[in-house]
């Protein structure tokens, strides 16, 4: 069965996807995912933009960044809304290791 995040996997160092994070993470600090993000070759805002191709969703996540993902979505067609487990499975998945 094929991974289902194979054309992000495919790309991820050389297409620099940018994520943000709505919301308390469990597995790492919010430092830390960016660290990871930062050094697979993606990027990182702090808030949610129309460039902005994946939404972390964690515990507890703000209302604000959820809405404005959603309007991103509607109008550009991205971000994505992921949880913290599959951007955990994304990340192993791209460098070939361990999620944390």
């Amino acid at each position: 069965m094929p991974c289902p995040y194979q054309p992000f996997l495919a790309g991820f160092v050389t297409h620099s996807y940018a994520f943000a994070v709505t919301g308390e993470l469990t597995g790492l600090s919010r430092e830390a995912v960016m660290a990871r993000i930062l050094a697979l070759g993606g990027s990182w805002h702090h808030s949610v933009r129309k460039d902005t191709d994946y939404l972390v969703v964690g515990h507890a996540p703000g209302a604000t960044k959820l809405d404005t993902a959603a309007a991103r979505r509607a109008k550009y067609g991205k971000p994505d809304t992921i949880d913290e487990a599959q951007f955990f499975a994304m990340v192993a998945a791209s460098v070939g290791g361990t999620t944390r």
